[in-house]
Order: structure tokens, then C-alpha cells, then sequence
């Protein structure tokens, strides 16, 4: 299961489903390089405070997902490639 900005466990409907169904899932988040470049007028795309945000947010997500006996598989990478080198 790839997360990307929805980042909360407790009304995520993909989970929903898996916890319905029993189906089983990789959590994984992957911070995007292209997230953190810089725009065509050379302004940062994710400024410090949006990237300490991210940054806490997702170490939030690994520590509910351990508590629920999971875990998140973090990268950094294009998603597109680091999905396919997963699997």
C-alpha cells in the first residue's frame, strides 16, 4: 500500500478493505526528490516547515503501524521506481 498524502490509519478506506477482506500489505511511503526541487521561478516546491511536517508525520505513521504489529517501508526515490524494484 503506497501512501502518499493521506497519511491517517483510522479512516483510510484501503485499510478498511484489507481489514474486511484479511487481505494482507506493504505499507510504504517514499519521499519523492521532485517534491523537494525547486519551481520554474526557482522557489522551494516543500518549504523547512512543510518537510519537518512531512518528516514527523510519517515517523507518527511507522509508530501506529508498528502498534498494530505492521511497519512502513520508507524510501527515497521516484515512487514509479522504487515500487518496481519492491517487487
Amino acid at each position: 500500500m503506497w501512501f502518499r498524502a493521506d497519511l491517517r490509519l483510522h479512516d483510510h478506506p484501503a485499510l478498511k478493505y484489507v481489514e474486511q477482506h484479511g487481505s494482507a500489505v506493504l505499507p510504504l511511503f517514499t519521499f519523492d526528490p521532485r517534491q523537494f526541487g525547486k519551481t520554474s521561478f526557482g522557489f522551494a516546491k516543500t518549504g523547512r516547515y512543510r518537510a519537518e511536517f512531512l518528516i514527523e508525520a510519517v515517523d507518527q505513521l511507522r509508530k501506529r503501524l508498528r502498534d498494530i504489529g505492521s511497519d512502513l517501508i520508507i524510501r527515497e526515490g521516484k515512487p514509479e521506481e522504487v515500487i518496481v524494484n519492491l517487487c
